[in-house]
C-alpha cells in the first residue's frame, strides 16, 4: 500500500546541476535515532542518503530534534550557504514564518512532505527566494485509504450493527495529521458498515497511544478497528491490546511503514518515506 509519489528531489536537483559540484542541505524536523514518535524520519534521511551515495551528491542533514526553535536557527544558518540546494520541511509554518522574515535569500529551495500555503508562497516569491518547487503526499488519500482497508478485513457486521472503530490522530497543528483525519472522516462519514466511537489525538506518539488504547478500550470494549495516523501510535496500541488480552479481536493500522510493522499491524499506508530521493 503506496502512497502516490509525485516525484523524486534527488533527480530534480540532478537535472538542474552538474553533479561533481552539487551539495544539498536538508533540514529533518526529527530525530537522528530512533524514539516515541517512530522512524520515520531517521527513515527519510537513510533513503536519501543512499540516493546521495548514488548520485555523487555531497549531503548534510541536520536534526533539529522536534525543536522549533532550533529547527528556525539551522534554516537561518543554512540560508547563508548560497552554493548548496536546501530541502526544507514547513511543518507548522516554522520555516515559512523564519524565511518570510529572514534578511537573507537564497536560490534553490525544494519543500518536501510539509509546504506553505499558496499565500504563503507568493509572499516568499516576491522576497526573491528561488523556490525549486515541493513534494507532496497524498496524505488525505492515505487516510481515507486505510480507513477503507481496515473496515474491509474486519468480519462484516450484522445486519442491524456497525463495526465500531477508534481514530488516534496526530499532532493536530500538523497539516499531515489534519489531513489524514480528513481523509479517514471523508470515508467514516459514508460508510454505513462504520461507527466512529472516539477521535483523539496521540500526538504521533507510541507512549501516548499505549495509554489512550487503555482507557479507551475499557471504555469502548466492543470497538472492532483502531486506526492510527502513524505506525508509532498502531503499535503503542498495539501494545495495549495484547496487555488487556483482546489483540485477536481489534484490526489495527497506520501510516509510514516503520519497521517491523508488517510483523504487529494488520495494515501500514506508506511510501511517502521514499519521497527525498
Amino acid at each position: 500500500m503506496k502512497l502516490p509519489i509525485i516525484s523524486l528531489a534527488f533527480l530534480f536537483i540532478f537535472s538542474c546541476h552538474a553533479l561533481s559540484s552539487t551539495k544539498v542541505t536538508f533540514i529533518n524536523p526529527g530525530y537522528e535515532f530512533e524514539n516515541p514518535t517512530g522512524d520515520f524520519w531517521l527513515n527519510v534521511t537513510l533513503f536519501m542518503q543512499a540516493a546521495a551515495d548514488d548520485l555523487d551528491i555531497q549531503l548534510t542533514v541536520h536534526y533539529a530534534e522536534r525543536n522549533h526553535i532550533v529547527m528556525k536557527q539551522m534554516v537561518r544558518k543554512a540560508l547563508q550557504d548560497t552554493s548548496s540546494y536546501l530541502i526544507l520541511v514547513d511543518e507548522k509554518s516554522v520555516i515559512t514564518d523564519t524565511i518570510i522574515n529572514s534578511t537573507q535569500t537564497h536560490p534553490a529551495i525544494v519543500f518536501l512532505l510539509n509546504k506553505p500555503h499558496d499565500q504563503q508562497m507568493k509572499r516568499i516569491n516576491s522576497k526573491g527566494f528561488g523556490i525549486l518547487g515541493s513534494i507532496m503526499p497524498d496524505n488525505f488519500q492515505a487516510g481515507k485509504f486505510l480507513a477503507q482497508h481496515l473496515n474491509t478485513i474486519v468480519t462484516p457486521p450484522k445486519s442491524y450493527t456497525r463495526n465500531q472503530m477508534i481514530a488516534l490522530l496526530g499532532e493536530t497543528a500538523t497539516l499531515a495529521a489534519r489531513n489524514r483525519e480528513q481523509g479517514l472522516l471523508s470515508y467514516s462519514n459514508r460508510e454505513t458498515s462504520l461507527q466512529l466511537k472516539q477521535r483523539i489525538s496521540a500526538n504521533w506518539s507510541h507512549d501516548e497511544a499505549f495509554q489512550l488504547t487503555l482507557e479507551l478500550m475499557q471504555r469502548l470494549p466492543d470497538t472492532k478497528i483502531i486506526w492510527a495516523a502513524n505506525d508509532a501510535m498502531a503499535m503503542g496500541s498495539v501494545q495495549a491490546l495484547e496487555k488487556l488480552g483482546v489483540r485477536k479481536k481489534v484490526k489495527v493500522g497506520g501510516i509510514n511503514w516503520d519497521k517491523n510493522q508488517h510483523l504487529a499491524l494488520d495494515a501500514s499506508v506508506g511510501g511517502h518515506v521514499t519521497l527525498g530521493d
